[in-house]
């Protein structure tokens, strides 16, 4: 003997469910499943019985014991404050313009709309677009748009780093 506590003895289990002690007693055999446990502290017995071998009778027996003393206190999850992008001024005049793609063989239409910027889609609609840093902006459809040298570098999806001269 090495005076180490042992859980299990004679098919008895003992242990605890959120502090409570539970003296428990459980058997599977050809599909049935059988649990019994006692709570001394809390003069509470629950027994269950069930013909269906995928039973989680231990899981479900503890449920209905903190049904009568509790459940354990969850964690308490804070969402983190999502970081504040630094103010990036820009002048929206910079920007506008016509853009050509050799490449996609398109042309985006850049406009100012009081101190932002928007890109004309294809249906003729007018798109915001967010800046993200220097330079860098974003549609709200996950499109980026990089200006460089009166150049427009476009990415979305897999198409990723197409050119765009500035045409007008």
């Amino acid at each position: 003997m090495t005076g180490k506590e042992i859980h299990y003895a004679a098919g008895i289990e003992h242990g605890d469910v959120n502090g409570v002690a539970e003296i428990r007693h459980s058997g599977a055999t050809a599909g049935y499943r059988a649990w019994l446990a006692y709570y001394p502290s809390e003069k509470l017995t629950v027994a269950l019985l069930s013909n269906d071998a995928r039973f989680d009778n231990f899981g479900i027996g503890h449920e209905i014991a903190e049904i009568y003393f509790g459940s354990p206190k969850r964690p308490t999850i804070v969402e983190p404050e999502p970081l504040k992008q630094p103010e990036v001024s820009f002048d929206p005049k910079a920007y506008v313009g016509e853009y050509y793609s050799d490449e996609a063989e398109c042309t985006f239409k850049i406009i100012a709309n009081g101190n932002k910027i928007e890109y004309i889609d294809d249906a003729q609609q007018t798109v915001p677009l967010e800046i993200t840093s220097a330079n860098v902006f974003k549609s709200n459809n996950d499109v980026t748009f990089e200006f460089k040298n009166k150049q427009l570098v476009i990415s979305l999806g897999r198409a990723t780093n197409i050119l765009f001269k500035k045409i007008k």
